[in-house]
């Protein structure tokens, strides 16, 4: 379901619940040629998404809804921290236009990038948990380089790095 041709909404979830993509990477293969196909990661431009977002919470308070819960699509969160402040810095900006509006965000990240962000560039993490970041999500995809191989999941960190997260 949409609203008026804005956002994605699941149809699993209650009103309020909106994937906004933020960045993909996408690869699928053509089912005649069996050609393969990449996209590169593309960001938004900060001004449209603001306009979207803001549009997003206008018919949302229109509905009589206080909220909006927001799934972060792309594969990894953290990976680019200096794209991620900007959007958390529209976010907040559209809180303080909104004060009686929530914003939760949720999204997906590798420990690796996680930790290089918060080395890095930390008020990224910081100025989105302002913006109503509550929650990532890590994940696993076997504990060995051995696995990690055997499943093609290259960027996966050292078992030292994972367990840097817990300190």
């Amino acid at each position: 379901m949409t609203i008026d041709g804005c956002g994605i909404y699941s149809p699993k979830k209650p009103a309020g619940h909106v994937i906004i993509p933020a960045g993909f990477i996408q690869t699928f293969r053509e089912p005649t040629t069996g050609q393969i196909t990449r996209a590169k990661e593309v960001y938004r431009d900060l001004e449209i998404l603001e306009k979207d977002l803001g549009y997003l919470i206008q018919r949302a308070i229109r509905l009589g809804l206080n909220k909006l819960d927001i799934y972060m699509s792309n594969l990894d969160v953290f990976q680019s921290p200096d794209q991620l402040l900007d959007f958390a810095r529209v976010c907040k900006g559209l809180k303080r236009q909104y004060p009686e509006f929530l914003l939760n965000l949720r999204g997906l990240a590798t420990v690796d990038s996680f930790l290089r962000a918060r080395d890095t560039k930390k008020e990224s993490i910081e100025e989105l948990t302002e913006a109503g970041f509550h929650t990532v999500g890590f994940g696993i995809d076997g504990m060995t380089p051995q696995v990690w191989k055997a499943i093609k999941k290259g960027h996966m960190p050292s078992l030292k790095t994972w367990f840097a997260c817990m300190v």
